[in-house]
């Protein structure tokens, strides 16, 4: 059947795709919403825990404990957590409750990893948290252990810096432990941030304001806040993201800055360092490590909330190429084959340059199938039915606006192999 052409038509048809749309954009709503309740609830269900076992066990190795694993992370967290209200539904709330669930849980990891007491009154509310991590599936290690576990994406060389701090720590013996330890962990988030961050690559960042005085010394002008600023935001400005992100990222470079500079302190072999005991050395490399932990997690965050929101622009772009271009092998399939939209949009790979973000990923298109032309389904020699389809695709975005898409409409694969195999059955 010929489409009518009257405004009236085209009219009930633009409403139709952009209800469409409405409806794909409420079903990530409503997941969404569902994974920030279920992130949430049991964020506050380790914070209780962590609080009755806090006061319920009298030992200074929970108290210890806490305040080299808990009390920083929960500094950290609870302006995102009173902000989270406030914020915008959507990509910014996913963040949020996704950064205060992935920290609770390296925190509270840490924390019952770290506990040296077996007291009576600790050991049934550290079995809680045990129970609440190994619910989500994470098991209970230690900071050494998460560390490395994090630290595995990366350069290989990252876990071998860290296993050497670790040995050095343990070795009770030797009077420069401290010394040794303090140098490895300061080596180590030296060669993360020259993973992650590359000094050619944060110069060239539109952001990045080099440092007077290092240029007086004939250096780049790169700090070590410019590297932990574009491990995170990348060339994307803070502005670019929610506020109590920036805030909270803005907090953990601050906190590993600090820590860093008292790492150096360690690595001069002089009488005070030789005498310094475990209550100075301890805290000090496990703030290192969790501050690390901290700067992954985030790092991670940022890469999630930038996929999101391209992935939100992204669809409405692809629902107008599958509804308006020609895809042959959707044509193909039927008499008749109308692409209805994309769906389950994800971008598997994102990249920068100075003014550019590139991405990779992957959806599934909805299509209408018809067998014979109108006038036959009507009088029942036709067929229709209805598919959905795999495909990949690449494209850009503008720094900066990412709003602004482009999609290679060359680089759309589309797999029909699932249709060609029911056709053989």
């Amino acid at each position: 059947m010929t489409q009518p052409e009257n405004s009236g038509w085209e009219l009930l048809s633009a409403l139709s795709k952009s209800l469409d749309h409405g409806i794909q954009n409420a079903r990530i709503e409503a997941r969404r919403a569902t994974e920030q309740l279920e992130q949430l609830i049991y964020s506050k269900g380790l914070v209780d825990e962590s609080l009755n076992l806090l006061g319920t066990a009298n030992s200074p190795g929970v108290q210890t404990a806490a305040e080299i694993t808990l009390f920083p992370s929960g500094s950290l967290l609870f302006p995102i957590a009173e902000q989270f209200s406030a914020l915008p539904a959507g990509a910014p709330r996913s963040n949020a409750s996704s950064q205060i669930y992935s920290s609770l849980q390296v925190s509270v990891s840490a924390f019952v990893g770290s506990i040296q007491s077996n007291t009576p009154e600790a050991s049934e509310c550290v079995a809680k948290l045990r129970q609440k991590l190994e619910e989500h599936g994470t098991k209970i290690q230690d900071l050494e252990s998460r560390l490395k576990e994090r630290l595995e994406p990366y350069a290989d060389h990252l876990v071998s810096h860290l296993d050497g701090a670790i040995s050095s720590f343990r070795e009770a013996a030797n009077p420069a432990r401290f010394t040794n330890t303090a140098t490895l962990l300061r080596e180590l988030q030296r060669e993360f941030l020259a993973d992650v961050s590359p000094d050619e690559l944060v110069e060239q960042a539109p952001w990045f304001v080099p440092n007077e005085d290092l240029l007086k010394q004939g250096k780049n002008g790169v700090t070590r806040r410019h590297r932990i600023e574009f491990a995170i935001f990348k060339n994307l400005k803070k502005d670019q993201f929610p506020a109590s992100f920036a805030e909270q990222a803005n907090h953990i470079a601050g906190q590993l800055l600090k820590d860093i500079e008292r790492l150096s302190a360690y690595t001069h072999v002089t009488e005070t360092i030789l005498l310094k005991d475990m209550s100075d050395a301890g805290p000090l490399f496990a703030s290192v490590m969790h501050g690390l932990l901290m700067l992954i997690s985030a790092i991670e965050s940022s890469r999630k909330y930038v996929n999101e929101d391209i992935a939100a622009e992204i669809g409405t772009k692809l629902d107008r190429l599958f509804t308006e271009d020609f895809f042959n092998e959707l044509d193909q399939l039927s008499t008749h084959t109308r692409p209805q939209g994309a769906c389950d949009i994800a971008i598997t790979k994102l990249t920068f340059d100075e003014t550019t973000v590139y991405f990779e990923g992957t959806g599934t298109v909805e299509c209408e199938l018809q067998w014979g032309s109108d006038g036959d389904v009507r009088r029942g020699d036709g067929l229709e039915g209805a598919a959905s389809f795999p495909f990949t695709f690449s494209g850009q975005a503008e720094i900066a606006d990412i709003s602004r898409i482009e999609i290679d409409r060359d680089s759309i694969a589309l797999d029909t192999s699932s249709f060609d195999e029911n056709e053989d059955e």
